[in-house]
């Protein structure tokens, strides 16, 4: 506003890291993404028969969970384990979509280690591993491998 000087206590307001309010709002924020996704994945996990769907959605799910669970230290629980599986059982559908009816279940698998996954990640971690992801897409399609090293730590190339 007009003639109002800017106080550190109206700046502090106006910063994320201060506000408790401002943090509450972004976690809600991310939280409703992740859930949206997951759900989107769900659905055409169960019934789907578009391939190429599923494997964008799930993969999209997938690559997000997994850098959160390495952030974790998670990443050696068998939950990772049956991430690397579900990665590679996208890389098939992505591949050949007639490979879309024996993968299921892996892909079903998969939807369970992120359900039982979930209750252990941060907000933060999910949205730092959305925002990885969305780099990774501004040069290229990402792939098995980049969900290994998500799970590893290693930033993709």
């Amino acid at each position: 506003r007009r003639g109002t000087r800017s106080t550190p206590q109206r700046e502090n307001e106006r910063n994320i890291t201060h506000s408790l309010v401002a943090q509450a709002l972004v976690r809600n924020r991310i939280m409703r993404e992740v859930h949206s996704l997951r759900t989107n994945a769900s659905l055409h996990a169960f019934t789907g028969n578009d391939a190429s769907h599923i494997a964008d959605r799930m993969g999209r799910l997938l690559y997000t969970v997994a850098y959160a669970t390495n952030v974790h230290g998670l990443h050696r629980t068998p939950e990772a384990n049956i991430l690397r599986g579900t990665a590679n059982a996208l890389s098939d559908i992505a591949a050949s979509p007639a490979a879309l009816q024996t993968q299921r279940a892996a892909t079903l698998a998969g939807l369970s280690a992120i359900d039982r996954l979930m209750p252990s990640l941060h907000e933060f971690s999910l949205a730092a591993g959305a925002l990885e992801l969305d780099q990774i897409l501004m040069t290229r399609s990402f792939t098995t491998d980049d969900v290994t090293l998500a799970l590893q730590g290693r930033a993709a190339a």
